[in-house]
């Protein structure tokens, strides 16, 4: 059934025309980053809960890329529009995302879990014990779980149910109570972050 989007269409005056190609193109896609946010927010109450996963995890993938977008604005002319409000939400962003050592957020658990819900991919079980003792697992059973639609008979009948178990337990393997809880702080602040910067350009400034 075709829902409607809860948004009204509305028009905002352009405060993209006064900045440059590479800020314009920073906020488009920090603006991206934020409407896909809020979509998979509310796309997770849509499906039953061992299918929303993936909802999450993708929210958690993106936090990785704006991570990386982070990085680039910091050295960038954008900064130059920040007022002390903006500054101290992207000062937020930046503590929590930028460090790229082995025991960083982004590296223990953002790229790790963007690289399977994005790129579907799984480190070598040679080298990760999780992969490894998965792999043992799912190798191990009789049956694999999979779920039919039973009055449907076409390519999109079948959900295949073990993969979904693969993906979650090795996801959540990364994953504690109070790594979620920062996960999600990082995810508004991200959001407040555009809204700030947004206002800064709108009353603004050019670079």
């Amino acid at each position: 059934m075709k829902q409607n989007s809860e948004y009204v269409p509305c028009e905002i005056d352009n405060i993209l025309k006064n900045i440059s190609d590479e800020s314009v193109l920073q906020v488009i896609r920090l603006s991206i980053a934020s409407n896909d946010l809020m979509s998979n927010h509310k796309a997770i109450t849509h499906f039953p809960e061992n299918e929303n996963g993936y909802f999450f995890y993708n929210s958690i993938s993106i936090l990785r890329e704006v991570a990386k977008l982070v990085t680039e604005m910091s050295g960038s002319k954008i900064v130059n529009l920040f007022t002390e409000r903006t500054q101290s939400s992207f000062s937020i962003l930046k503590k929590h995302l930028l460090p790229f050592d082995d025991g960083s957020l982004s590296k223990s658990a953002l790229k790790p879990i963007r690289d399977v819900n994005f790129h579907y991919k799984f480190p070598k079980s040679s080298t990760d014990s999780t992969v490894r003792s998965l792999l043992k697992e799912i190798k191990g059973i009789d049956k694999l779980a999979v779920g039919v639609k039973p009055t449907k008979e076409d390519l999109l009948s079948i959900r295949y149910t073990y993969a979904d178990w693969f993906r979650n337990e090795y996801i959540n393997s990364h994953l504690s109570t109070e790594l979620v809880s920062l996960i999600s702080g990082i995810a508004v602040e991200i959001v407040a972050f555009l809204d700030s910067l947004q206002v800064d350009i709108m009353e603004g400034s050019r670079e």
